[in-house]
């Protein structure tokens, strides 16, 4: 029995249990490993996990970076008038705002989107 076969056998009831992709990463687990959990998952699984996935991918392409141009969603209304602001700094979960002294929570701040004028 090749190593893969047995590390299936041995945690069979955990590929039952976990979310496959969070149980190939704990384990470290090859392409075929991954291939094979997979592939028992029923089409709704499968369906749930792409969303899950596309989801992620979405938040990390809106996180504020640094140079970035944002709209706080919470801004004082005495401020609107500086938006969009730049993001000079981040610090964990907050960001530091260009012309604005306090740090300011990530999670109101939305990235600009320029679109070009032609």
């Amino acid at each position: 029995m090749n190593n893969t076969s047995e590390i299936m056998n041995q945690n069979e009831y955990l590929v039952e249990d976990l979310d496959p992709l969070i149980f190939c990463q704990i384990w470290g687990l090859t392409y075929e490993v991954k291939m094979t959990t997979w592939e028992r998952l029923d089409s709704e699984d499968k369906e749930r996990i792409y969303q899950l996935k596309q989801q992620q991918e979405q938040r990390l392409i809106n996180i504020p970076q640094v140079g970035d141009k944002v709209i706080w969603t919470n801004c004082h209304a005495h401020l609107s008038s500086w938006q969009p602001f730049v993001v000079s700094a981040i610090e964990g979960d907050y960001a530091r705002l260009d012309f604005y002294a306090h740090p300011v929570p990530l999670n109101e701040l939305e990235v600009c989107i320029l679109h070009p004028t032609g």
